[in-house]
């Protein structure tokens, strides 16, 4: 009896001790670090504040049957969605319905646009299942705001970090992969390009990984890879030195992405060099930077700087018909001899002189001596082009006019 006394007085010193030590580590310790001392007649843990009894036998099996029912619920929208598609396109309605429409609401009481819905998501899923697996019909749709060229890699990093989190991707992961970072946004400018206002910002560290060429931007300069943008054989291939390197020019889509406008070659230096950041200005899309403004954009720029051919510059003169003599003045595009015979042949080139040149029927030199001698009378260049391609038929040409 006296052992068991000096026993029960041992353990309760030894849960004291620990309790000491365990509130010292606490600065304002929590109700979890308080131990609980055992008491007779009282359980030392209260069963029902931490879990409810266990699950029967049957209980279990049905909780993992009703389970697979979500599961399969959710992955519902891909055979559905898919489904859909096949009806349509292959017009299997057409016995009972006559449209589509029709065969949609009678049959199964929902519109069209949200069959529409269900075989984008369905189509979306079933491109992107190779990555992983997306858990709903909403996960699917998110990804109808992210560009076909960039959904695999933002659904890669979605869903490495719900994987990281121990947790099932949702449509805000996608949605969050979209938001712009403010941290890039802090110091504002503006400039006039062409009879626009624009705004842009300033960041020197920017994430090179961030930035992917665009797909509806494409090199101003012809032969590009398209993969990289660069075009073969005018690769750079010094040392990337920030000092002095122009910023990248990358275009903040509404999808929440990062295209680059200009500057391929240098982004590609930078990359093969080991950097990680790079100096950019950012212009948004969703303050009015179009399309149609980055293309302008980078195309002036290579114009600026003399990259690029003087048939490339002809080709944008010529398919840029709001682009006037004045404005090209002010951008800077006719500063050098090359911008200027490029504005020369693209404006003022009667088409088949235009066409012989950049087919390679005669050479710039010659092409852009009849545009300058004669620029805005297309007969008189169609003359100088018959006299620079066959001199001897010109000269019965102009022995003819004169009989005449």
């Amino acid at each position: 009896m006296l052992n068991n006394t000096n026993q029960n007085e041992s353990t309760s010193n030894r849960l004291t001790t620990a309790a000491l030590v365990v509130r010292s580590r606490c600065s304002q310790p929590a109700l979890e670090c308080v131990p609980i001392l055992p008491d007779a007649g009282i359980p030392r843990f209260n069963q029902q504040d931490l879990i409810e009894d266990a699950l029967t036998s049957v209980e279990a099996k049905r909780l993992t049957e009703l389970e697979r029912d979500i599961e399969d619920g959710q992955q519902a929208f891909i055979k559905m969605g898919t489904a859909l598609a096949e009806i349509r396109d292959a017009r299997l309605y057409r016995t009972k319905h006559k449209t589509f429409e029709a065969y949609c609401r009678k049959k199964w009481s929902f519109n069209r646009a949200y069959a529409y819905k269900l075989i984008e998501a369905a189509a979306i899923a079933t491109d992107l299942s190779p990555v992983g697996y997306i858990p709903s019909e909403r996960v699917a749709r998110e990804f109808t705001k992210v560009p076909k060229d960039q959904r695999k890699e933002i659904f890669q990093s979605a869903l490495a970090k719900a994987k990281c989190e121990g947790r099932t991707l949702t449509a805000k992961d996608i949605s969050e992969k979209l938001r712009p970072d403010s941290r890039f946004f802090k110091h504002r400018q503006t400039c006039r390009l062409g009879n626009s206002v624009v705004t842009y910002y300033c960041v020197y560290d920017f994430p090179i990984s961030k930035i992917i060429l665009s797909s509806e931007v494409p090199n101003f300069k012809t032969g590009a890879d398209p993969l990289t943008g660069v075009v073969p054989d005018q690769e750079l291939h010094s040392d990337f030195i920030p000092l002095g390197t122009a910023p990248l020019v990358i275009w903040l889509r509404r999808t929440g992405i990062y295209e680059l406008v200009t500057g391929r070659h240098r982004r590609d230096l930078a990359k093969r060099m080991g950097e990680t950041n790079i100096a950019v200005h950012i212009v948004r899309e969703d303050q009015g930077f179009s399309v149609v403004d980055a293309k302008m954009f980078d195309a002036f720029s290579n114009i600026r700087d003399s990259q690029g051919s003087i048939k490339d510059y002809a080709h944008f003169v010529k398919n840029s018909p709001v682009l006037t003599e004045a404005n090209a003045k002010k951008q800077g595009l006719l500063d050098r001899a090359k911008g200027r015979d490029g504005w020369n042949l693209g404006k003022n080139a009667s088409d088949d002189l235009y066409a012989f040149w950049m087919g390679d029927n005669i050479t710039t030199e010659k092409a852009t001596a009849i545009v300058e001698a004669e620029p805005t009378n297309h007969n008189l260049q169609q003359l100088g082009l018959i006299q620079k391609l066959h001199p001897r038929h010109q000269c019965q040409c102009w022995r003819q006019r004169r009989t005449d």
